[in-house]
């Protein structure tokens, strides 16, 4: 994260108990949301949320998620 490109971190919305795992509230946020990810070294990064999509697994915009770009985006992804 921080470089030209997709970063791109996936997790769970809940655990197999139903209990929430690190997405959980992923949900919650909105357009204009800052979103803060620290690395290894403890440097942190703001990123700001300009959009918020559910998809269908057939639908899924792979390459815009995963493919190149000359932005520098953090993309967050989990199941329903």
């Amino acid at each position: 994260p921080g470089q030209k490109g997709n970063a791109v971190f996936a997790g769970h919305f809940d655990k197999p108990d139903g209990s929430p795992s690190v997405f959980f509230k992923l949900d919650t946020l909105v357009k204009g949301d800052t979103v803060i990810v620290t690395d290894q070294s403890g440097k942190t990064r703001e990123f700001t949320v300009t959009e918020k999509r559910v998809v269908k697994t057939d639908q899924f915009p792979l390459e815009e998620v995963f493919g190149e770009t000359d932005k520098t985006r953090v993309n967050l992804i989990t199941c329903d």
